[in-house]
Order: structure tokens, then sequence, then C-alpha cells
């Protein structure tokens, strides 16, 4: 479990009103205990979903390798 990540407003600046709590809670369940959000394969909330997951992602690991 992490303690913190950065949440970027671009995860959710574009979205409709009525994804955005949804979204949140992704990203934040997502970036501190690692939990993948049940999302259907093959949608376009999936696609959205990979890019910000691939994102959150990379910076965990740019911060472990500054952390080392």
């Amino acid at each position: 479990m992490r303690e913190s990540f950065v949440f970027h407003e671009d995860y959710i600046c574009d979205l409709p009103a009525d994804y955005k709590a949804d979204f949140i809670r992704y990203t934040v369940e997502y970036g501190l205990y690692g939990q993948k959000p049940k999302i259907a394969d093959g949608t376009l909330e999936m696609a959205l979903w990979a890019k910000i997951a691939r994102r959150i992602d990379a910076e965990k690991e740019r911060y472990q390798a500054i952390s080392a």
C-alpha cells in the first residue's frame, strides 16, 4: 500500500459529470491500494482507464527508481 500518489486533473477533466466520481474512485483505489476497477474489456471506459493506469504505473516506477 502506498501512502500517496499524484492525481492529475487531466485524468477526469474531459469526462462527462456522470463518470467523474467513478473514475476518481477508480484512480484513488488503484493509486493507493493497487485495486483494479471492474470495467468490462473492450469498452471505451476500459480504454480510458488503461491510459490512467499506465501513467500511475510509470510514475510509481520513476519514484521507486529515484528512491533506490
